[in-house]
């Protein structure tokens, strides 16, 4: 660092620069056009940005193609039938699979019947599947949650049902029982889980009847056959019911496969393979309590004689070695997760991932009196075109944390001081790895580095632990790591325009992730960080307060914008999302080479984006929404798949108080549409729709007219799908969606939409 130039008001306001962690990010974000544009050549590893149509990237994705299953009429539907298949995925030594169904009898054979009439303690063979449901809660998922679960329940109707083999075609044996057993191949070990043994694939959709050439164009077969979607998922836990007539109910639950192998044991972000200093723990332990054992007998024999002083200097010396061996454990376990906790940023580093700038003080909040006021800030930060140059490179300093930092939480949680957890907190809250500037000492160096370098550094952790020898292992793992990231648009007050950025050209300060990581890990000792806790954690509570800093004020709304993780699987061909072959791709480039769903071709993906994208500046436009894969529905429509929409009002604090204000002042203002609402969509089953996606309801037939405004009651309009439920049974096959409140239809343009949708109706 710079020594002290007395002449520079730093000199005496040094104290001010070590709260200025989130003023450092909302410079980055009041100059975000710049950073992304050093970073758009970017390349990564082990991901795909998804760079085009914010917003809209799995509605083009999942969505396309489902317009004549989603514009079904009543009498078609009546012909369909839900379908649901499992299949036993079994993984070989080397890394193969093969999948088995299990195939569930459809009518008990005259066979069964006779066994059961002449066999007192025959209970027959039946079993069948009682539901099968899943759930996507893809949104602003929990640091440990699961964006998918599913839920598979069966019946048996004994218990040799259920452990009845089936020989299949491959010559292997087959039971209901490896639905949720340890192969028998493998030997078990009671400290090891491995997912690969306990996954299934499921196939959900609807068949069409044997007879169905009058009734079915073959437009809406094929599109029928299309809604067939398939899962593979790794079991969770599971739970047996037995009743007293020998009757089994059990009840298993999953969740995406991806999600499985990304919070497994092998996908933990702090996990090295080789830990010398692990190592010296186990020796260390062993002498510990080779020494407790001496110290133990040295104790006993001085029971026997209390006078004997050797033995008393004997104990002493002995209890004085085993403090010291206790206390080189401690250091050696703090130097071992200090290690740990510096992997990532210490991958940056030596990738030269991590840049600073050079920035005047007033950019980061810091006037020549002092610390800027809250308006002063606000002002700064809106100021438009506005244009400046600073000094950039790549950061050679160390900013990785300090063996001390991790020591003092360490020390501080082996004594239970909350007081002290607190006081380290704030302390470490307000430490800075910006510095004074070396080249110029009336600047602030401010250290960052991008949101996509930061994840593909992550999973190259997890990649670095596998045998460099063994290339085909390597390639595994990253068959089993897919991620996709989506772009955004948000408007800058500080430019006064709508940005369109990536998010893998987020920049971030090296000061707030310090803060969140400290917060996360650092305060509550974690020694393990799955890679989709990680990813979890980062967005929901980092990448939002990115993204939306404090320091524009009050007025500043970026959208209703939250965080996207969507789990899903994409039968068929797709190179362009492989990163061997693309790290930057525009959606609509993407193109399905096959529909096979032979379980080799069938590929685990995970979405993250960022949710509640605008649509208010694009008037409403069925035909070519639904050309994306954006689907219109009509209340009350006698087609489709809609059954019934419900609407809840948004509780938005202050926000009808100041519209009873504007009504009572004479201006303008409306009690009535002072809050909006959001909505719950139920439909005929369906698999496509995923969190993230976006939808239109359009209410003009709940009794509107041609008079009143489409936005007087604040409902209809597009929407964004926040959870998806699903659930199928025999005879049943539901979808419910929840969905916010994105925007309503503006009034402006009711009149021609109302006409429209009269000429769509018309139809009907």
């Amino acid at each position: 660092m710079a020594e002290k130039n007395e002449n520079s008001y730093l000199g005496e306001n040094r104290g001010f620069i070590l709260s200025n962690r989130f003023q450092e990010q909302c410079f980055l974000v009041r100059n975000l056009e710049t950073f992304q544009a050093k970073h758009k050549n970017a390349i990564f590893k082990n991901l795909v940005q998804i760079e085009d149509e914010p917003g809209m990237v799995l509605n083009l994705l999942l969505g396309k193609g489902n317009t004549s299953f989603i514009n079904i009429l009543p009498h078609q539907l009546s012909l369909l039938t839900p379908k649901i298949r499992i299949y036993k995925i079994f993984q070989d030594k080397n890394g193969d699979t093969q999948e088995e169904e299990m195939v569930f009898p459809t009518f008990t054979s005259t066979q069964e019947l006779d066994q059961i009439l002449q066999n007192k303690a025959s209970r027959g063979d039946g079993a069948g599947i009682k539901s099968f449901s899943w759930f996507d809660n893809g949104t602003n998922p929990a640091d440990t949650g699961f964006s998918f679960t599913a839920k598979l329940e069966m019946y048996f109707q004994s218990v040799k049902a259920f452990f009845s083999q089936q020989e299949k075609a491959s010559g292997r044996s087959v039971s209901y029982a490896d639905l949720i057993s340890y192969p028998k191949t493998r030997k078990l070990r009671d400290d090891l889980y491995n997912e690969n043994y306990f996954t299934i694939k499921a196939e959900v959709g609807w068949a069409l009847p044997p007879d169905n050439e009058l009734t079915l164009s073959p437009g809406l077969k094929e599109a029928i056959s299309q809604t067939t979607t398939t899962f593979i998922l790794n079991l969770m836990q599971h739970e047996i019911e037995f009743k007293e007539n020998g009757e089994m109910n059990v009840s298993a639950q999953y969740i995406a496969s991806i999600e499985g192998k990304m919070f497994s044991p092998d996908a933990d972000i702090f996990y090295v393979k080789n830990r010398p200093k692990i190592d010296n723990v186990k020796q260390i332990d062993a002498e510990i309590k080779q020494a407790t054992d001496f110290l133990n007998e040295t104790r006993k024999k001085i029971t026997d004689k209390p006078d004997n002083d050797e033995l008393k200097n004997t104990l002493t010396l002995g209890e004085k070695a085993l403090n010291d061996l206790i206390n080189l454990k401690e250091k050696t376990l703090k130097e071992d997760r200090t290690k740990l906790y510096n992997r990532l940023l210490q991958k940056l580093q030596d990738r030269s991932q991590i840049y600073f700038v050079d920035v005047p003080c007033e950019e980061v909040g810091i006037g020549e009196n002092g610390l800027l006021s809250e308006e002063e800030l606000v002002k700064k930060n809106t100021e438009q075109n506005i244009s400046r140059s600073y000094t950039q490179g790549v950061s050679t300093s160390n900013n990785i944390l300090s063996n001390e930092v991790v020591e003092r939480f360490q020390e501080a949680q082996r004594l239970k001081s909350e007081k002290e957890l607190e006081i380290l907190t704030e302390q470490q809250e307000k430490l800075t790895n910006s510095t004074i500037s070396p080249l110029d000492q009336n600047k602030i160096r401010v250290n960052y580095f991008y949101f996509g370098d930061l994840i593909d550094a992550s999973l190259d952790s997890i990649y670095d632990q596998t045998d460099e020898n063994n290339i085909s292992s390597i390639q595994s793992k990253k068959e089993d790591f897919r991620i996709l990231l989506g772009s955004l648009e948000f408007f800058s007050p500080h430019s006064n325009k709508r940005i369109r950025i990536s998010l893998a050209d987020i920049p971030i300060s090296l000061n707030l992730y310090n803060s969140w990581f400290i917060d996360v890990v650092i305060r509550p000792l974690r020694n393990k960080f799955s890679v989709k806790e990680f990813i979890n954690n980062i967005c929901s509570k980092l990448i939002l307060r990115c993204l939306n800093p404090v320091c524009f004020g009050s007025n500043f709304v970026n959208e209703n914008v939250f965080t996207v993780n969507s789990a899903f699987t994409l039968s068929g061909n797709y190179p362009e999302l492989d990163p061997k072959n693309n790290s930057r791709i525009n959606i609509k480039t993407i193109k399905n080479k096959s529909k096979n769903k032979d379980i080799s071709l069938i590929k685990n993906y995970l979405f993250i984006g960022i949710g509640g994208y605008d649509m208010s500046h694009n008037p409403p436009n069925k035909i070519e929404d639904e050309k994306s894969g954006l689907y219109h529905f009509y209340v009350g429509s006698n087609k489709g798949l809609l059954k019934n929409v419900s609407f809840t009002r948004v509780n938005v604090p202050y926000l009808r108080e100041m519209a009873i204000s504007e009504a009572s002042t004479g201006r303008e203002g409306d009690v009535i549409k002072s809050e909006p609402y959001n909505a719950k969509v139920v439909m005929v089953g369906n698999a496509f729709f995923k969190p993230g996606m976006k939808i239109f309801i359009d209410p003009l037939s709940l009794g509107f007219g041609t008079q009143v405004p489409t936005d007087s009651l604040r409902i209809g309009g597009y929407y964004d799908v926040i959870r998806v439920e699903n659930f199928i049974a025999p005879g049943k096959f539901e979808t419910i969606l929840d969905c916010t409140a994105q925007n309503i239809l503006p009034s402006k343009t009711s009149s021609n939409y109302q006409n429209k949708t009269k000429k769509i109706n018309s139809k009907i």
